[in-house]
């Protein structure tokens, strides 16, 4: 894994300290880990193409569920192809992380430090996962969790005072993984016809 792999994956702590880039070498936690029969490592630009048809089949499951908020746009792949470029040749203050099986990506996350609205104040930044699939809806529990521990450790570390992570209503799976987290619903949203 060459430096530029890294680099712009990094989140400045508002602390000062000095910034905390992912790396293989401070992912792994426990030689328990070395049995799983992934890794979980930072995405590449050669990631992007698995990271497209993950996140294009899960907006066909959920366009099946939400046809209207969840409608895709015209060209949503190669959309999606850009946008997962720039954000892991330039954005800042992005994670993006890939399980991966001897080549093949069976899962990935990206969490985006937002602004926190001048309103409210959770004690430092916020991070928001947005987009986080799995290849199937049995892997939530062993690639999703994996996906959501390094990424919560990322967090601890860059000084992320909470995360919020995004699930589609009738995403059972999903939410059956995070609700045995110690994560809890905040909010919910109700769309209808203006």
């Amino acid at each position: 894994m060459s430096a530029s792999d890294c680099r712009l994956r990094t989140i400045r702590p508002r602390t000062g300290r000095l910034p905390y880039s992912v790396r293989p070498s401070n992912l792994r936690e426990s030689a328990s880990e070395a049995l799983m029969p992934f890794i979980v490592r930072p995405a590449r630009i050669g990631d992007v193409g698995a990271m497209t048809r993950l996140i294009e089949q899960r907006r066909e499951q959920y366009e099946k569920v939400q046809p209207v908020f969840w409608k895709r746009a015209a060209g949503s792949a190669a959309t999606t192809r850009w946008f997962y470029k720039s954000l892991l040749l330039l954005a800042r203050r992005t994670l993006a992380l890939v399980a991966d099986d001897k080549g093949d990506v069976l899962g990935f996350l990206i969490a985006r430090q937002a602004r926190t609205p001048p309103v409210y104040d959770p004690g430092g930044p916020t991070a928001i996962i947005d987009d986080f699939c799995v290849a199937r809806p049995e892997d939530w529990t062993a690639v999703g969790g994996e996906l959501l521990r390094h990424a919560r450790k990322f967090g601890r570390k860059a000084g992320w005072s909470q995360i919020i992570v995004v699930c589609g209503a009738e995403d059972e799976p999903k939410s059956a993984l995070l609700q045995s987290t110690d994560l809890a619903v905040a909010t919910t949203w109700w769309r209808g016809p203006a």
